[in-house]
């Protein structure tokens, strides 16, 4: 009884999900074709029919839920679902691999243990899309050097502003100006 109410529930957040969902957009129907190519497949063959869907967020989700797409199990009698949440999912390498992840759950593969599974629960983002990685990397330096430069940009408007300066707010301005120099060195 216990397992039937639990699979009714299951079923109606599944259905609750389903009256909100849309097509799969083109770069979503892409990365769906590439992970099917990339298992050797033209489409699930334990399938009986295929259905995609964008949902806005996962009903299912948990606290420890990372996913940003979910498959249904293959059956014969059962039509398959993969599907994808606006909420979690990150454009690019990571999508992709989150779909090749789920696809390979329609193939019939379960999540094992291997660190650089693309079946792993927690498949291994650095291993799998390390062009993003340096690409992040790559941006996040550039942003720092952007904020660097217009630390030392407030830096001089403020030498000006200190130069010019009269009364007792000199004396707080160079002050407050050399903490400002020792903000950015460090």
């Amino acid at each position: 009884m216990k397992r039937g109410l639990t699979l009714a529930v299951v079923m109606l957040g599944l259905l609750a999900g389903s009256a909100q969902a849309a097509p799969f957009t083109p770069e979503l129907e892409a990365d769906y074709a590439s992970a099917l190519a990339w298992w050797g497949v033209a489409s699930p063959p334990l399938c009986s029919s295929m259905t995609e869907e964008l949902l806005p967020t996962d009903p299912l989700q948990t606290a420890t839920d990372k996913g940003g797409a979910r498959a249904t199990q293959p059956s014969q009698i059962q039509p398959c679902q993969i599907m994808v949440f606006e909420d979690s999912i990150q454009p690019g390498c990571w999508e992709e691999m989150e779909i090749r992840h789920e696809v390979g759950h329609l193939l019939g593969y379960s999540h094992n243990t291997d660190p650089l599974s693309i079946m792993n629960a927690d498949w291994d983002y650095g291993y799998w899309c390390p062009g993003d990685i340096e690409a992040a990397e790559t941006q996040a330096a550039a942003e720092a050097q952007a904020a660097r430069r217009k630390d030392w940009a407030t830096w001089r408007a403020m030498r000006r502003a200190c130069r010019v300066a009269r009364g007792p707010y000199r004396a707080r301005c160079w002050t407050e100006l050399r903490e400002l120099r020792r903000f950015i060195r460090a």
